[in-house]
């Protein structure tokens, strides 16, 4: 075993999206999966330790890949805790903490986050003091959970809804992390693997939405894809959309935390989360492709 390639054709699925594949790796990883994110050239693996990956074999053949090949830069592991000791190996082994999400496991226990980069170009935050700036703005706003302005509605989305969202998305993003096509988007509405929230304005156009991404294995929903059109910006359009979400999730049987990756860029959004009662825990370097290129993303927990 000496390529990704070989692995994902011995062991992988492909999935829906081209763009992105799961692997799981086996011994000595167990159960670990990984996902190869083409589009976003990241590499991602579940719970794992360090006295398991560190000198194996799918460890090696995934650290040469993204030392040798060009379709990968960066990789992000998603371990447990573990004493010490163990997070010294995992500098040693070339790879730094980034962050951690709160209760992103099934137990409730958080996944901290540790970032290995093909090279400088990808790994040096070069924006890190205009992050940081967004950040204490953000930090410095009250808690609350304001209410829509008058002429505002906010919906739970349906299938048929997914034409309108794509839309709305592509209008403000001119590259975005994820599929958002409508037929990408009314498979997740329909099968309940994404909530979408809508809100629309006294004309029944719809302005503004958030989704909640369901991972019910790991009891756990990212609130992402939050987007309001450029002329309705300012009115707390987004913390309703995400309040909603909120309120939709309470019941649900299988949730039991949320956390979001916010742009490191954009105010607004910091400022959002901060309001709705989330925690910062952190920044995950040129994480994703987005409008301006490679983007840092702050984690949000609740």
């Amino acid at each position: 075993m000496n390529s990704i390639q070989i692995m994902l054709g011995a062991n992988g699925r492909t999935g829906e999206d081209a763009q992105v594949r799961h692997v799981r790796l086996g011994d000595p990883l167990g159960a670990a999966l990984s996902t190869f994110d083409f589009h976003n050239k990241r590499i991602k693996l579940y719970e794992v330790t360090a006295e398991t990956f560190i000198g194996s074999e799918p460890a090696h053949v995934l650290i040469e890949e993204l030392e040798t090949g060009d379709r990968f830069s960066k990789l992000n592991l998603y371990a447990r805790e573990e004493p010490g000791a163990a997070n010294d190996q995992w500098g040693e082994a070339g790879f730094r903490r980034e962050g951690a999400i709160r209760g992103f496991f099934s137990d409730g226990a958080e996944a901290v986050i540790w970032a290995r980069y093909s090279g400088e170009e990808r790994a040096v935050e070069t924006r890190q003091d205009d992050h940081e700036k967004t950040l204490k703005i953000a930090l410095s706003k009250e808690r609350s959970n304001p209410a829509l302005p008058d002429g505002y509605t906010s919906r739970p989305a349906v299938p048929n809804d997914s034409e309108q969202i794509s839309i709305l998305m592509n209008s403000v993003f001119e590259d975005y992390a994820s599929d958002i096509s409508p037929e990408h988007l009314s498979r997740q509405i329909a099968t309940l693997q994404t909530l979408f929230q809508v809100i629309e304005d006294a004309d029944r156009k719809l302005v503004a939405a958030a989704s909640a991404e369901l991972d019910v294995g790991r009891q756990v929903a990212e609130i992402t894809d939050c987007v309001t059109l450029p002329e309705h910006r300012g009115l707390g359009l987004s913390s309703g959309a995400v309040g909603a979400l909120h309120d939709n999730l309470k019941g649900h049987p299988r949730i039991n935390a949320t956390y979001s990756l916010a742009r490191a860029d954009e105010i607004g959004i910091n400022c959002v989360f901060h309001r709705l009662g989330y925690n910062y825990t952190g920044r995950l370097v040129n994480n994703c492709r987005m409008p301006n290129g490679w983007e840092s993303m702050n984690i949000w927990c609740r």
